[in-house]
């Protein structure tokens, strides 16, 4: 069993840089999927909305979720483009986060996190298939 720690140890030092970012990554992913629960009847008085429209908030951002993880896969053919739509769907969910307070209709709420759903999707992804690219074999205990 030591010998299985060192060699999982030895891995991740030799990809430290590379695991940190894609686990940043996801930290902004868990954020985007958790900001909606605690915030929904907040989100219900700032656009003047019943529940059963706020509702569909959810909904958007999740099929949208969908729709980016297929997207994602798109990007796989070489680093660059891997890097190049992480960064962007970064920045996509920080811009979208930056004007939800702006959003005063449901519908409009819908499409921001519709869009920052499409970004979730790209981003896990292309940091799934990064991780396990990069650990192979032993890429299980990372994507934990």
């Amino acid at each position: 069993m030591k010998l299985l720690d060192e060699r999982i140890w030895s891995l991740f030092r030799r990809h430290l840089q590379q695991t940190l970012t894609y686990w940043s990554v996801f930290f902004s992913f868990g954020l985007c999927i958790a900001f909606l629960g605690p915030t929904i009847l907040d989100l219900r008085c700032q656009t003047q909305s019943t529940l059963q429209q706020i509702t569909w908030v959810f909904f958007s951002q999740q099929f949208f979720l969908l729709v980016g993880s297929s997207v994602g896969g798109l990007f796989k053919k070489t680093l660059l483009s891997f890097l190049s739509a992480l960064f962007t769907s970064t920045l996509i969910i920080s811009l979208i986060f930056a004007i939800i307070p702006l959003c005063h209709h449901v519908i409009l709420l819908s499409i921001a996190m519709g869009v920052a759903g499409k970004a979730m999707g790209v981003i896990d992804t292309i940091g799934n298939l990064q991780l396990v690219k990069l650990y192979q074999k032993d890429s299980a205990i990372f994507l934990q």
